[in-house]
């Protein structure tokens, strides 16, 4: 353990709606960066111990990875610690597969990406890799099935605006394929949510970007960008499976935009809306129709949009309170940089640029937020397919179908009614299709699409 380290529920100092603190750990020993913000601490992850049970925080700091015991939340424990190559860092990300956890940082060099292997902890944490080989820096990375996606990532020889990795052996990742080498004109990839091989790209001024990667290429959908002049910053997929919400972070105080992608090769906005002081949002999350934006100068804030036509601020937790701009260099982005919403037992993760990682109680949000349940879904086997697939509809409920199959260009080329129903499976022939990459999707009588999946056909 780190000596000068804080750990301990404080007198609630900040200003907050529905959202308790459960404690707070800060190393006081670290030191804000040289950087134009100054900050301590990046970014936070989280851990569940599949076994056990037993849950850990993740933050990153200036000089290394801190992964913080919550066995008693309200006396959080650094149980190991890895230092970075580099000691006075601004970026550094995070993501876990099984129990290994992967770090990027998006700093120069001396740099690497290192996995490191928490099935020790809570005793220790292992590191298993520490190479600049593959990936020496990178601004943020994404895991989606066994596959690693990173952004604007460089390496010992040259750079890549967006690569992705097999993770078939965990502890050595295998380079597969470049967004490079299938569209050029992306020269930057800031960030990236993946769900099913769909890849929704945040490409900083050149906007929003859909792209498909079954078959082992980059496949273009659709793309969307605000103006010129926004810089489109990170995403996350709602659990209706069909809005996006994306932040901009640049200008400062932009709104948060939902986008309906539904139809990737058709995407449109559906609403946006903003914090209560109209502060920069920066990372977005959302679990349970709840989204939770790190928020900068704001903090946490949470909105509930399980209508996204009708969105609502339901809670916030503000810590960066102090925000007078004294001795900042850049005010307007100081504060919450992520958070985490996702751990088992309901406790909320925020990582502050200038204190440290909070562990938040949002009970008092989540019993009181109605989400809807038994939402529609579809899926299909074999893929890829040979002659016919199997089609698995669930929750369509009373509504008459259509299952459509489209190309990777929007045109229609096969489309077949399916009775409704709660759960059935449906097959259809597809050995008229050439070799290639296709849409399935299901379409109310309305017109209203109610899920998609891309297949390949062999």
């Amino acid at each position: 353990m780190l000596a000068g380290f804080v750990s301990k529920v404080h007198a609630q100092p900040y200003p907050a709606q529905g959202i308790s603190l459960v404690a707070r750990w800060d190393d006081t020993t670290i030191t804000p960066n040289s950087s134009w913000v100054h900050a301590r601490y990046i970014s936070c992850y989280g851990w569940a111990d599949s076994a056990s049970g037993h849950e850990y925080a993740i933050i990153g700091s200036q000089i290394g990875t801190h992964i913080i015991d919550l066995a008693n939340p309200s006396v959080p424990v650094q149980a190991d610690y890895v230092p970075g190559r580099s000691a006075d860092c601004l970026w550094r990300e995070y993501k876990t597969y099984g129990h290994y956890l992967y770090i990027v940082s998006d700093d120069g060099v001396p740099n690497s990406l290192q996995i490191a292997d928490l099935s020790y902890l809570p005793d220790s944490v292992h590191v298993v890799y520490d190479s600049d080989a593959l990936i020496w820096r990178a601004h943020t990375i994404f895991i989606d099935g066994d596959h690693l996606y990173a952004g604007s990532v460089s390496k010992l020889t040259g750079s890549y605006s967006m690569a992705v990795y097999s993770l078939a052996n965990p502890a050595l990742p295998q380079f597969l394929r470049s967004l490079d080498q299938d569209h050029p004109h992306i020269s930057y990839v800031h960030d990236m949510f993946v769900k099913n091989d769909t890849v929704y790209a945040s490409c900083g001024g050149q906007g929003l970007h859909m792209f498909n990667f079954t078959g082992g290429v980059f496949m273009a959908m659709d793309s969307f960008i605000t103006s010129s002049t926004h810089y489109n910053h990170s995403s996350y997929l709602g659990d209706d499976g069909h809005t996006l919400f994306f932040t901009e972070e640049v200008p400062t105080g932009e709104p948060i935009i939902a986008m309906d992608v539904a139809n990737p090769f058709n995407i449109t906005m559906v609403s946006n809306f903003i914090s209560a002081q109209g502060s920069t949002p920066h990372n977005p999350y959302v679990h349970n129709n709840l989204l939770y934006v790190a928020y900068y100068q704001e903090g946490l804030q949470v909105f509930d949009v399980s209508d996204p036509l009708n969105v609502t601020m339901v809670g916030f937790f503000d810590t960066f309170p102090f925000n007078t701009g004294g001795g900042y260099l850049s005010p307007d982005y100081q504060g919450a940089w992520g958070a985490y919403p996702f751990l088992p037992s309901g406790l909320v993760l925020v990582s502050d640029m200038q204190s440290g990682l909070f562990i938040l109680n949002t009970d008092t949000i989540t019993s009181v937020v109605t989400r809807p349940r038994n939402k529609p879904s579809l899926s299909l086997y074999p893929n890829p397919a040979a002659e016919s697939v199997t089609v698995l509809l669930s929750n369509m409920g009373s509504k008459n179908l259509k299952l459509e199959i489209l190309d990777m260009s929007g045109r229609l080329l096969i489309s077949q009614s399916a009775l409704p129903g709660v759960n059935k499976k449906v097959t259809l022939a597809t050995g008229s299709l050439a070799g290639g990459i296709y849409l399935l999707r299901a379409v109310s009588d309305q017109g209203e699409v109610l899920g998609t999946v891309t297949f390949a056909r062999q």
